[in-house]
């Protein structure tokens, strides 16, 4: 395997930022029904690790790709009919083959039954496709990884196989041939996706780069620590915060709009501070697939008044109540792993 896919987070972004309390709120007395207010859309998303994790590129016969990536599409090509439980155990199988030792796992906004069937688009499709996916090799740079546009171009290809078509598709990469994965045109394209969304949509998120973690700016991470997306121009402009990709992605959306998100990077298990979470550890897996139980887990850091507090500032839904939809999101990475990215051979 290739380098890690985490950045450190440069020591001027930690000044000024130390020693401030936190007002987390968790999980205990968040009901169902204020959660589905302040989430109203269906998102799924994997992340290849924890975020106390690193991602490492991997070897595959198409080229060098990111672990998470690479595991999901080799786990899809081998059979189309998985559970939510399965893929993880697949994926899982085919990291720990490759001699990784990262731990996908999946966030939602609803609870979920994980022995139900997966799918990449919406259960019952009848609206339109959108697909934004974005690769960064940070090409030249100290940071250089080298298969981000690859695993964009899988990504592609399984997507087209799924519904989507390329007019409906969105691709950033740093190539010199398609749009730059800028902070200011990544926040574009997050807000493009879910433009005009309505129910019966779906809509698909890919992120392969680096991920980092930098020190909480607003006093709602349990842990004192953000989770962030590093876009191609980081140095100059900054990280894009899990605050703004959920705010720019996830909160906008209406009910009934189903969103999936891949994100293959570092620190990337609660990028999108969502509140059920799975980690797919062996005795996890072990508990599904033997009935002792179907269901995720109570994210203990998510935080409603702090997910509220966005909506607010968003202006929010005329009708919040009225948004009741399964926010479903897909992390291969756990909140304290970072991801690993894979070469392939070509």
């Amino acid at each position: 395997g290739g380098g890690g896919r985490w950045t450190p987070s440069p020591s001027s972004w930690a000044q000024g930022l130390r020693g401030k309390s936190l007002a987390h709120t968790g999980m205990a007395f968040v009901s169902g029904d204020q959660i589905k207010a302040a989430i109203p859309a269906s998102v799924v998303m994997f992340s290849g690790c924890k975020d106390d994790q690193t991602s490492a590129d991997v070897q595959n016969p198409g080229g060098a790709g990111g672990a998470c990536t690479n595991s999901m599409l080799e786990a899809l090509e081998q059979s189309s009919d998985y559970s939510w439980v399965t893929l993880l155990m697949a994926m899982r199988q085919i990291l720990a083959r490759g001699g990784f030792s990262q731990i996908p796992m999946l966030s939602t906004s609803r609870q979920l039954d994980l022995n139900t069937p997966y799918r990449a688009v919406h259960e019952q499709p009848g609206g339109a496709f959108r697909a934004v996916m974005i690769g960064i090799n940070y090409v030249g740079s100290a940071n250089q990884l080298s298969g981000c546009h690859n695993d964009v171009k899988r990504m592609q290809q399984y997507l087209l196989g799924q519904g989507y078509a390329e007019d409906g598709m969105r691709l950033l990469l740093d190539d010199g041939s398609h749009e730059s994965p800028s902070k200011s045109n990544i926040m574009a394209a997050m807000k493009w996706l879910g433009e005009g969304a309505r129910a019966g949509d779906s809509l698909f998120f890919h992120y392969s780069g680096h991920g980092t973690s930098i020190p909480d700016d607003n006093g709602d991470e349990a842990d004192g620590m953000d989770e962030a997306l590093v876009p191609l121009d980081f140095n100059e402009v900054g990280f894009i915060r899990d605050d703004d990709v959920l705010k720019t992605l996830v909160l906008g959306l209406a009910e009934g709009v189903q969103l999936t998100c891949v994100m293959d990077c570092c620190h990337s298990g609660t990028i999108m501070d969502l509140p059920y979470i799975f980690k797919a550890q062996d005795e996890a897996l072990d508990d599904v697939i033997s009935g002792r139980r179907s269901g995720m887990d109570e994210n203990g850091a998510f935080n409603l008044n702090e997910v509220m507090g966005l909506v607010a500032l968003m202006g929010g839904p005329d009708d919040l109540m009225g948004f009741l939809a399964c926010f479903v999101q897909i992390l291969g990475c756990l909140a304290t792993q970072i991801c690993a990215s894979s070469s392939t051979t070509n």
